[in-house]
């Protein structure tokens, strides 16, 4: 009888421990193909039924990190299941699960913190790159024409994908990480522990929400600068010399108006105090 079982529960062992190393390469794959794929974005928005029919006008990219996260975590998903059926019968293999499910449960979590990453990486290179075409127009001079109207179309560019950036880091907030924490949390936690969710999916909204105001932030500055041109092009690169402009008549000077009013406050006041001086 001893002699049986001993083999078997080795069996056992191996399979679990095999079944971990696979688990962990899948959480690995997971993280690296994200990495991949967020190195390639179209700036191109989907159609409300492509994207389901999110109120957010987002790009392809956060689908295809929803379509990584869900072919690695089903596949994790079944291997557990497996795993507590076939050897849970005859071998404990409590501390095993205990250290795959932690594991998957950082795994899942950390990707999305990768995927925040790089969403604020493009709005940081963004905002970098107009920094520096800024620079350069500053350090040739005076723009012409054709300057200004490759300016113009490289503010819209820069301003629709910061928009893109944003929508993307909406979605993943408010829907996506919701969403797919949900579907798979029974794998790390299989008591509900509704502890545990808050304070997970309060770190990743804290993660979000962080890169949402800074990307937001780069794009309230670079509207800003599309104002600030407007502005230096209509007064000062108009043709307009305006230190030999005629005076402008028919408008008073608000300074003047402003002791205007106090002289007569003044007045007002001295002729009243005659009045009541002259009763004593």
């Amino acid at each position: 009888m001893c002699l049986t079982t001993v083999p078997v529960k080795m069996l056992h062992a191996l399979h679990s421990e095999m079944t971990k190393l696979y688990i962990l390469r899948l959480c690995s794959w997971m993280r690296v193909t994200t990495k991949e794929v967020s190195k390639h974005e179209t700036w191109v928005t989907l159609s409300t039924l492509e994207r389901n029919k999110s109120p957010y006008a987002i790009s392809c990219l956060p689908l295809e990190f929803r379509e990584i996260t869900i072919s690695a975590m089903d596949r994790i998903e079944l291997m557990i299941f497996n795993l507590r059926n076939e050897t849970a019968k005859s071998y404990d293999i409590t501390r095993q699960l205990q250290e795959i499910h932690e594991s998957v449960r950082l795994a899942f979590l950390n990707s999305f913190r990768d995927f925040a990453g790089y969403l604020g990486t493009f709005g940081a290179e963004l905002a970098q790159s107009r920094s520096n075409k800024e620079n350069n127009h500053v350090q040739n001079g005076y723009m012409n024409g054709t300057d200004r109207e490759s300016s113009a179309s490289m503010d819209g560019d820069l301003h629709k994908k910061l928009l893109v950036v944003l929508s993307n880091i909406g979605y993943c907030k408010a829907e996506l990480s919701d969403q797919l924490y949900n579907k798979y949390r029974h794998i790390w936690s299989p008591i509900r522990d509704n502890d545990e969710r808050s304070a997970d999916m309060r770190d990743l909204v804290t993660s979000f929400s962080g890169l949402e105001d800074k990307v937001l932030d780069q794009y309230t500055f670079a509207k800003s600068n599309v104002i600030r041109n407007a502005a230096h092009n209509y007064l000062l690169d108009s043709g307009i010399h305006w230190g030999a402009a005629p005076v402008v008549k028919g408008i008073r000077d608000a300074t003047l108006d402003l002791l205007h009013i106090l002289v007569a406050v003044h007045a007002e006041v001295f002729i009243i105090f005659l009045f009541f001086l002259s009763l004593f």
